[in-house]
């Protein structure tokens, strides 16, 4: 409860104290968001918590996790385990495939693995990669 004008004998009024399911509080005064990708929220906390090693969640808002249709070093576009692709080369994936893309190698570094499951490596001496992925 709060008061909303200065001098008050009563308080009125309630400022939000939980979120929805699915969500996490910024502050009282700021409201909720929704739980990213790979996040989750019950509604038994105030803030979305990160699931747990091999388990995801596929979308934004979700209230649980779900155990990873892809290993590590793959994606999926289409949240099942029938769409799983390895990321190809010159790309990396380092999370169980809950993303709908690997992370591409940045300049300088390359990974000739298909599947890759570690950050791109960098170029030896006498080498490069002007471009990313």
């Amino acid at each position: 409860s709060y008061a909303t004008s200065t001098g008050s004998t009563a308080c009125t009024g309630q400022i939000a104290s939980a979120c929805p399911p699915g969500s996490g509080m910024v502050s009282t005064q700021l409201g909720c968001y929704l739980c990213a990708i790979n996040t989750y929220n019950t509604g038994s906390s105030s803030q979305c918590l990160s699931c747990p090693t091999g388990m995801v969640a596929l979308s934004v808002g979700s209230v649980s996790c779900v155990v990873s249709p892809c290993s590590i070093g793959s994606y999926t576009t289409t949240g099942s385990s029938a769409g799983c692709k390895l990321c190809p080369a010159g790309t990396y994936d380092t999370q169980f495939g809950a993303g709908s893309s690997c992370t591409s190698c940045l300049s300088g570094t390359s990974s000739s693995a298909i599947g890759s499951s570690s950050p791109c490596s960098s170029c030896g001496p006498g080498t490069f990669a002007d471009a990313s992925g």
